[in-house]
């Protein structure tokens, strides 16, 4: 009985102590860099913190010091002042000073941790989910900012595409990322990404907000209870955040239009209000959207329509996003393209259109059915995965899970490894001064993650795909696939010590 009773003792110590030490250990940052937002929060959760506008509001700090005595002259004249940079420049990330995107960061992150967060950055580690095509220097960048300035202990650098199929619990996809710049389409295979299938096209959610423009100044109406104009009479220029937020409030996708033309201008003003000039088909209702002061912006119905078609039309090379997505499939290996097809997953803000779901599936069977796609793909299925949360927050969800398994201590940089070498790895490394890992030792490492995976739906279909997807890296080994696995370089892991 005293030997019992130890051992009950010795049980509730130990798990005293483990308990311990699961509260004094940290929970990671994961952040989503977007071009427009940035989702920001802490692993093991199953939404982000908080969403906010990949912008900083930079001072000229030096001038207003000079002219300030006191704090209160500080405050006043510092409020509503500065000049609002993005952290992607439009310009593109090449053309900006070094210096310059540094010090944007350090105001970025410092908003992020001490605004939004509040932790200390040097207790966190941090998971980026980023784009696989991000430019060197701005990762590089990126990195001299966590690790000098807020001296964070690690970084893993985790590609959005193979975050958003963690997120569902499946190994082969064909990954969808409608964003604000662009759309790109990747397929991944076993979780291997096939990048010489990768395509993009240039229409995203700023394509929609510039053709939303094009049709309001041509046939927007501006009241103000008692006279009506034309907007490209009335000399108001409508702003980004403006049109962004007319895009996501009455703006949706609809069917194919059956006519090609745009809407006819009419110099009558009574004529552009009604839809007489418009087709036989119904209309979408007009909405009314308040602008400053008094004046209401009249938005037609057909507006709201065709504002969002252009991620349907047909670019300058010819292509649209069916006829991308067909051709990243053809590019695909045989024996992989069926499940493929079978795996569409859509992610990105532009995506959360009402409407662009069924859109897209309509129009993928009709260009499948004709032309050269009809003859490579015979009889073709396509079946989408529904995201367990808005499709803006998948990638951050896979961050999310990426962070709460012992993937991140395995596949972290740490900081004393990235201040002495001054080097940051590819996405396919982890490591370039550790040791050599091979195609099997990669794969042990993923299932011992994927074996802790949890994912935030309890549902007994996502419990049945996490488990398939782990007997399947399991029984994989080391020719999970042969095409896609053999063209990437030898890989190197460094062990760093959990925090």
């Amino acid at each position: 009985s005293v030997y019992k009773v130890r051992r009950s003792a010795n049980a509730m110590s130990k798990a005293a102590e483990s308990v311990s030490l699961s509260r004094d250990k940290k929970i990671p940052v994961i952040l989503d860099i977007g071009t427009a937002y940035t989702k920001c929060g802490f692993a093991g959760e199953s939404s982000p913190r908080h969403i906010i506008p990949t912008e900083v509001r930079r001072y000229h700090s030096n001038k207003v010091r000079s002219n300030a005595s006191t704090l209160l002259s500080l405050v006043k004249l510092m409020r509503g002042r500065g000049k609002i940079v993005r952290v992607f420049d439009d310009d593109s990330n090449w053309q900006r000073d070094t210096q310059e995107l540094y010090d944007v960061l350090v105001d970025f992150f410092r908003q992020i941790y001490f605004r939004r967060l509040l932790v200390n950055p040097r207790d966190r580690r941090v998971v980026v989910v980023e784009s696989l095509f991000s430019s060197s220097p701005f990762r590089h960048t990126l990195a001299r900012v966590l690790f000098q300035h807020y001296n964070v202990p690690s970084i893993m650098f985790l590609p959005s595409h193979l975050s958003a199929l963690v997120s569902l619990g499946i190994a082969t996809g064909l990954i969808i990322d409608c964003g604000y710049e662009e759309t790109s389409i990747l397929p991944i295979v076993e979780g291997v990404p096939v990048m010489k299938c990768w395509q993009s096209l240039s229409c995203g959610g700023r394509a929609v907000q510039l053709e939303l423009k094009r049709l309001l100044t041509e046939h927007g109406i501006v009241t103000d209870g008692e006279t009506s104009k034309l907007l490209c009479a009335c000399k108001i220029c409508l702003s980004d955040d403006i049109l962004e937020d007319i895009v996501a409030r009455v703006c949706f996708v609809g069917k194919k239009l059956m006519f090609e033309q745009q809407l006819p201008v009419a110099d009558d003003l009574r004529l552009k209000a009604s839809t007489s000039a418009m087709p036989s088909t119904p209309t979408p209702p007009s909405v009314s959207y308040p602008l400053d002061g008094s004046l209401i912006l009249i938005i037609p119905g057909i507006v709201r329509e065709q504002a969002a078609d252009i991620l349907f039309r047909h670019d300058n090379e010819a292509k649209s996003l069916p006829t991308a997505i067909l051709n990243v499939i053809l590019k695909c290996p045989l024996d992989t393209r069926r499940s493929v097809m079978q795996n569409l997953v859509v992610v990105g803000g532009t995506a959360m259109l009402p409407g662009f779901h069924d859109r897209l599936k309509r129009e993928l069977m009709d260009v499948a059915a004709s032309g050269k796609y009809a003859e490579s793909l015979h009889a073709p299925s396509f079946k989408f995965h529904a995201t367990h949360v808005p499709a803006n927050c998948a990638c951050w969800l896979g961050g999310s899970i990426h962070g709460s398994v012992d993937v991140l201590t395995e596949r972290s940089v740490s900081r004393d490894h990235f201040l002495q070498t001054n080097q940051l790895p590819d996405w396919t490394s982890c490591d370039p001064s550790g040791r050599t890992v091979s195609t099997a030792e990669r794969s042990a490492s993923v299932i011992s993650g994927l074996r802790k995976l949890s994912l935030p739906s309890s549902t007994q279909k996502t419990r049945r795909r996490s488990s398939s997807m782990i007997a399947l890296y399991s029984k994989s080994g080391e020719s999970a696939i042969s095409n896609p696995v053999s063209s990437i370089p030898e890989t190197t892991v460094k062990q760093t010590s959990p925090n």
